[in-house]
């Protein structure tokens, strides 16, 4: 998508290429999907990859961890993301109604343009989606092209109490409410 603040989102192609990691082949590169030396990139189009985490068939809230990028070419690896709750119908939204959390940048230390495989520590809260990008303009960008693909993604689950566990300690707080009236008294 070129104007990434107020242009929808449209489905591109995701796929392992070459077995060296996820990348994206957007609507404009055509017939071209085959072509191993596709990456996710913010030439032309900015491409963007959607995970959204499910268990049992139910989308889960998850602490994303890191990411490990590659460039598999000498390219800059700077990124933006974005952590929070969607329901993966993106084709009428886009990044201002998108309605995730707040976008997050993260610059290559050291601003080196290299070959070097890259782990990205990614914060921005907790959701069930996770919407991963190459650098986004704007926000003191340095204007490099930024491109890889990804290799890895590292997740914590985030437990939730079962419904007996908030009615238990619902218990007991008025419990230790009660034992403080008593004791005042």
């Amino acid at each position: 998508m070129s104007n990434y603040g107020t242009t929808n989102f449209s489905a591109g192609q995701l796929n392992q290429y070459s077995g060296l990691g996820l990348a994206v082949c957007d609507v404009d590169e055509g017939t071209g999907c085959g072509d191993p030396l596709h990456q996710i990139d913010n030439s032309g189009d900015i491409d963007f990859v959607l995970f959204q985490f499910y268990v049992n068939d139910v989308l889960t809230a998850i602490d994303p961890a890191s990411i490990v990028i590659n460039p598999y070419r000498v390219w800059d690896k700077d990124v933006s993301y974005f952590v929070g709750n969607s329901n993966g119908n993106l084709t009428s939204l886009n990044l201002g109604t998108l309605g995730m959390g707040a976008r997050m940048d993260d610059n290559d230390p050291g601003a080196t343009i290299n070959t070097n495989p890259r782990t990205v520590t990614l914060g921005g809260g907790i959701g069930n989606a996770l919407l991963f990008d190459a650098r986004l303009p704007g926000n003191n960008a340095d204007g490099d092209i930024d491109r890889f693909k990804i290799e890895s993604l590292t997740i914590n689950t985030v437990e939730t109490p079962e419904p007996t566990t908030f009615g238990m300690a619902g218990l007991a707080l008025a419990g230790l409410g009660l034992l403080r009236r008593r004791v005042r008294s």
